[in-house]
């Protein structure tokens, strides 16, 4: 019985800790998106669950679209940097080497 009563207080007590959590994200973000801060959407995962997601301002002003959690933005050349990450980190674990023709890995490409 007490083991019963201890697992239930730690389940009890987890759920309200993430009650808490997710309120205190919820206010600060809130309060973030008040004070124009950030225009956006954010998810936040921990151990691989989304533990809380939100989104503020508009996606279109003009048109009166605000944004939400499922907003597709335009990234422009910010993905260039973590291309360049994600191929000197496979580099790096011996995967290719720098200087490999692209024909090596797109055998179909043609050659001009």
């Amino acid at each position: 019985m007490l083991r019963i009563l201890t697992a239930y207080l730690l389940f009890a007590s987890s759920i309200a800790l993430a009650a808490d959590t997710q309120k205190e994200l919820q206010t600060y973000f809130e309060k973030t998106c008040e004070s124009n801060q950030f225009i956006g959407a954010v998810a936040i995962a921990m151990n691989g669950k989304i533990v809380f997601s939100d989104a503020c301002g508009w996606a279109d002003a003009e048109w009166n679209i605000k944004n939400t959690v499922d907003t597709r933005f335009r990234t422009g050349s910010i993905a260039k940097q973590f291309t360049a990450t994600a191929i000197l980190l496979l580099h790096e674990q011996g995967k290719f080497e720098l200087n490999d023709p692209i024909g090596k890995f797109l055998p179909d490409l043609p050659d001009s």
